[in-house]
């Protein structure tokens, strides 16, 4: 087996595997609607300094598992795509060293 088709073979894989990463990182399902649930500060003061912020009637911190959802499924999906782009650019790199390898042995 030559050279230029160890290289092709190997370039042949990483393009399969970044697509089966780009795949695996598709199939994060993602909240399609979030629930906020806001928690009063119990402060003595009525309104904030500066009177409510953007027209907001409450102070405090919100939470919502919905969206410590979406934000797991974000990282994953990150992730994924991540180490899919990884691979596709070691295919190109593969790809374009299968070229030259061909050019110098011409």
């Amino acid at each position: 087996m030559t050279l230029i088709a160890i290289i092709n073979i190997c370039s042949a894989v990483c393009g399969l595997v970044a697509a089966a990463l780009w795949f695996v990182s598709a199939r994060f399902n993602t909240p399609a609607s979030f629930s906020i649930h806001v928690a009063s500060s119990g402060s003595h003061m009525e309104l904030p300094l500066g009177g409510d912020p953007l027209d907001g009637k409450h102070i405090g911190q919100a939470y919502s598992q919905d969206l410590v959802d979406l934000a797991g499924a974000l990282r994953n999906q990150s992730k994924y795509s991540g180490y899919a782009a990884s691979f596709a650019g070691i295919a190109a790199i593969l790809q374009a060293l299968a070229l030259f390898v061909g050019r110098v042995g011409a």
